[in-house]
C-alpha cells in the first residue's frame, strides 16, 4: 500500500510545472530546482469494529528551493517557495478523494488530507529553503478480507 500512495503522490506532483524535479526516495543531490521529495513518515490504526479499522498513511512533502542559485536571491527564494506550497496544497485539496488508483482487496479510500506545512533551511550540498508539507491519507480496511 505504501508504495501505491507514494507512486499516487509523484504522480500528482511530477505534472505540477513548477516543481522540476520529484523524487520519491531521500536523494542526496537535485539535478535541477524546485525539487520535491516524498517520503514515507508514519502510520496510524484506529479500531473501528471487530471486523474493520481505520489505517492512516502518513507522508513528508519536502518542497527545496536552492538560495543564491540561478539568480534566486533569498526574496526571490522566498517568493518562490510560497507559490510552490500554494500549488502543492492546491493539488492534493482537488485530488482528496485519491481516485483512480487500484486498491488491493479489502482497502477502501477514504480521503487524504494536506496538513499545515513547516518552514525552514536545509543545508544539503548549498542552502535550501524548503517547506514540509505532511500529507495523511485515510484508508478503511476490513480485516476479514485482507491477506
Amino acid at each position: 500500500m505504501w508504495q501505491l500512495l507514494s507512486n499516487y503522490l509523484k504522480t500528482l506532483l511530477v505534472a505540477n510545472t513548477d516543481i522540476q524535479e520529484v523524487f520519491d526516495y531521500e536523494v542526496n543531490d537535485f539535478n535541477g530546482q524546485p525539487a520535491a521529495v516524498i517520503v514515507a513518515s508514519d502510520n496510524e490504526s484506529a479500531f473501528v469494529t471487530t471486523a474493520h479499522n481505520e489505517r492512516v498513511y502518513a507522508f513528508s512533502l519536502f518542497l527545496f528551493v536552492a538560495r543564491g542559485e540561478s539568480g534566486f536571491t533569498d526574496k526571490k527564494c522566498d517568493d518562490v517557495l510560497r507559490q510552490l506550497v500554494d500549488g502543492a496544497m492546491d493539488d492534493l485539496d482537488k485530488n482528496w478523494q485519491v481516485s483512480g488508483i487500484s486498491l488491493p482487496t479489502g482497502y477502501e479510500m477514504l480521503f487524504m488530507e494536506a496538513a499545515p506545512s513547516v518552514w525552514g533551511y536545509s543545508n544539503r550540498e548549498m542552502l535550501y529553503r524548503m517547506a514540509e508539507i505532511k500529507i495523511r491519507i485515510h484508508t478503511y480496511i476490513n480485516t476479514e478480507l485482507i491477506t
